[in-house]
């Protein structure tokens, strides 16, 4: 079911019982549901160049309310794209857990439609010990098309790894990734 966009009535317009199941139930319906996805990579942990700009793929789906129009575990996987009818509001997050590391700066941060700068992100210090846990979480204004990018960037002079028991990007309770994403659609 999808949303439809209401109608405007007239002035002693006679209304049947099809249009009100569609502009009133169907659509309250619509709203009622969580629209979204949750990513995560399942597979092995990616591993960051050192001060390279990397997007993460999302190899795993813990749920996506809109099929392959907002995410794919194969095609262009680091995406989650507005699918039609969905043009608005979404919020997003995303959390990457970094391996210990005792030198350079770890970033997560997110990247609209393939260029450009960064429309969310966070930066940290490295940590002698234990894992480093970065986030970003921001609601944002997105047209049908547009598409995300969660991208980790790190400088430890080498390769750094993601811990992916749970590196997830999308929308909903993923708590158990310790790396993972959330989108969530909030309103037209």
């Amino acid at each position: 079911m999808a949303w439809t966009t209401p109608i405007t009535w007239a002035v002693n317009q006679v209304v049947t019982a099809a249009q009100m199941n569609q502009q009133v139930r169907d659509n309250e319906n619509w709203l009622g549901s969580r629209h979204g996805c949750g990513v995560y990579h399942s597979s092995a942990d990616p591993t960051i160049a050192n001060n390279t700009d990397t997007a993460i793929t999302w190899d795993g789906e813990e749920f996506n309310s809109e099929g392959a129009g907002l995410h794919s575990t194969s095609v262009n996987p680091s995406r989650l794209i507005v699918p039609a009818g969905m043009a608005g509001l979404w919020r997003v997050q995303a959390v990457l857990a970094w391996v210990t590391s005792a030198s350079g700066q770890r970033q997560v941060w997110l990247r609209k439609n393939g260029a450009g700068a960064s429309i969310a992100g966070s930066n940290f210090p490295a940590a002698p010990a234990g894992t480093i846990t970065v986030a970003v979480d921001k609601m944002v204004v997105l047209a049908v098309g547009d598409y995300l990018e969660v991208m980790a960037w790190q400088n430890s002079g080498a390769g750094l790894a993601v811990s992916c028991n749970g590196t997830m990007f999308g929308t909903g309770a993923l708590a158990s990734h310790s790396s993972y994403a959330e989108f969530e659609f909030m309103a037209f």
